[in-house]
């Protein structure tokens, strides 16, 4: 509630990011993981695939999952309010300097995945299990009945 209530977006991890020149891509999640990469995806030219078992769910999150009867992967995917970064570093980019931006912001970072080519669009991998990503989160451009 508090994190709702209260975001502290990583504005550090951004700036340092850009400094860096650590990401070639990035965009805060507040409007839904899957909704957020998708227009990363779009507006770099490429497709992604989100490995669901790294995803760092919380166990508040998942508490709530269970409180609702859903699965907290869905509420991770699709829900926002985050205000996490995703970002895509180059391969070439050592572990290493990551590892420094780790320990100077305090920001856990988690890889989730990886970049493909546009033409093979939206992945998710759980449990062994490849299917389609559907970007679904808050759309700021669809009409209130729309969204009902």
């Amino acid at each position: 509630i508090r994190a709702h209530l209260e975001p502290q977006p990583r504005l550090a991890l951004g700036r340092l990011l850009a400094e860096r020149r650590l990401a070639s891509a990035c965009i805060d999640i507040s409007d839904g993981l899957s909704q957020d990469l998708s227009h990363l995806c779009e507006a770099s030219g490429v497709g992604a695939e989100i490995d669901a078992d790294r995803l760092p769910l919380s166990s508040e999150l998942q508490a709530l999952a269970g409180q609702l009867r859903v699965d907290p992967l869905k509420l991770a995917l699709y829900g926002g309010e985050d205000y996490e970064l995703l970002f895509a570093v180059r391969l070439e980019v050592p572990p290493e300097k990551l590892k420094a931006l780790q320990r100077e912001t305090g920001t856990p970072l988690t890889e989730i995945g990886r970049i493909l080519p546009a033409e093979e669009g939206l992945w998710l991998q759980r449990s062994g299990k490849r299917t389609r990503l559907e970007p679904r989160g808050w759309d700021h451009f669809r009409s209130q009945s729309e969204k009902q």
